[in-house]
């Protein structure tokens, strides 16, 4: 047995009720959003260092270009896209919880 699976174990079989820190239950809910995007927002933050560090040490580019890049508008367009979609996947999710509809369902 590794570390690993003693993490997974854990987080498996959780021991008791969940608890509850707010009056409102939407409320302890928002918290846990928030808490597990900070931790996917820390991850993302790390792998981006290491590529920036490892573009910069063989000598692709520095970091002053890096932060300097200005996107033509064919990236642009595409990234415009990406987000447009995960908008709506985040918002669509949150006014299904809120109207108590199953995500993606429309009526």
């Amino acid at each position: 047995m590794d570390k690993l699976d003693a993490v997974k174990r854990t987080i498996a079989t959780p021991p008791g009720p969940r608890p509850q820190f707010f009056s409102d239950p939407a409320i302890d809910q928002l918290l846990d959003i928030t808490v597990a995007m900070a931790g996917e927002m820390a991850v993302l933050y790390e792998r981006l260092d290491s590529l920036e560090r490892l573009i910069e040490k063989a000598g692709l580019a520095d970091r002053a270009t890096i932060e300097g890049y200005q996107p033509d508008p064919a990236t642009l367009a595409e990234r415009m896209k990406w987000n447009e979609a995960f908008v709506m996947r985040v918002f669509n999710a949150a006014a299904a919880g809120a109207s108590g509809r199953a995500p993606g369902q429309t009526e």
